[in-house]
């Protein structure tokens, strides 16, 4: 299978959504944290929307600055799904609910950056390579450790 070099500006808009949905994921996991009453599972809800700011200030470092690219107007969902996918995970009220709302939104992303992953080349892209592989490893992780902070089989 041939790979395809992603152009600067197709590339500026893919890293642009992977920053976007990761701020949009920490503001999402972080807005439970105070109103959650099990003390175990605000933790992971605050550690998990630790790690998303995290992942949105490596990504946000790699977005092209130039002339046409300005990173601040880079920054935004890859289409209209995206933004009312997150608004529906965000008013989930229960602890089940929630937990259940943020696994579907960390499997979510690491399907978003897997794709992205797979767009990239290790020649031209080598440093984004790096970052995204990173940042999902960061996110499988969580996936894959329940609300006790034990890994476990990925539920909640």
């Amino acid at each position: 299978m041939a790979t395809t070099l992603l152009t600067i500006d197709e590339q500026a808009r893919a890293l642009g959504h992977a920053v976007w949905l990761e701020r949009r994921c920490f503001e999402v996991l972080g807005g439970w944290v105070r109103s959650t009453d099990e003390p175990a599972v605000a933790l992971w809800f605050a550690a998990t929307s630790r790690h998303h700011g995290e992942h949105a200030l490596v990504l946000e470092r790699l977005l092209p600055a130039t002339r046409d690219h300005d990173p601040a107007t880079t920054v935004g969902p890859a289409d209209d799904e995206w933004p009312a996918r997150l608004d529906a995970w965000s008013v989930a009220a229960s602890t089940a609910d929630r937990l259940a709302a943020a696994q579907e939104l960390v499997a979510a992303t690491i399907e978003s950056h897997s794709v992205l992953d797979s767009s990239l080349t290790t020649v031209a892209d080598a440093p984004a390579i790096r970052s995204v592989r990173a940042v999902l490893a960061d996110e499988l992780q969580d996936l894959h450790r329940d609300s006790s902070g034990e890994r476990g089989s990925g539920r909640r």
